[in-house]
């Protein structure tokens, strides 16, 4: 009897066994992709880019722009390296229902160290208003262009 007929006899006697395993890992894999994903966005939790009411910095846009002239703090090196008069960055934000800002992405950036910097006194900044839908506190998503006079930009004493 040939080695290929012997191994073929054997396993004919543990196909239910061979069936049954391959049954319960595929249902493993199946189970597994249904998990949620803790990182994943919430469904209840949706991403709103209009709305009815929209978030408004504390006291509006004048107070929103003497916040970045005083706590956009940049190196005299950054300024130099930015090599224009006018900076103008255009970021991508979330804001949560409890006014704070997440998600801060650079969509254009001016100078690499500059758009740091600009994200951080964003995410340090004071809470927003949050954006309402149905009256109703909610996620919110926009484009935020800034655009800032590169010599009058404050920098570190």
């Amino acid at each position: 009897m040939k080695l290929t007929q012997i191994i073929i006899k054997r396993l004919k006697g543990y196909k239910k066994v061979i069936f049954t395993m391959s049954v319960l890992v595929l249902a493993s894999f199946s189970t597994r992709a249904q998990t949620p994903n803790s990182d994943a966005p919430k469904e209840e939790d949706p991403i709103y880019k209009t709305v009815e009411v929209n978030p408004t910095f504390p006291d509006g846009v004048a107070a929103f722009q003497r916040y970045l002239a005083v706590n956009l703090i940049v190196p005299k090196e950054v300024k130099s390296a930015i090599g224009l008069e006018y900076a103008r960055a255009v970021l991508a934000i979330v804001i949560e229902k409890d006014g704070t800002l997440s998600a801060v992405e650079v969509v254009q950036g001016v100078q690499e160290d500059y758009d740091e910097l600009l994200k951080s006194a964003l995410l340090n900044g004071p809470k927003w208003i949050a954006a309402r839908q149905n009256e109703v506190a909610v996620r919110f998503q926009f484009i935020l262009p800034i655009t800032m006079n590169v010599d009058k930009l404050k920098s570190p004493r």
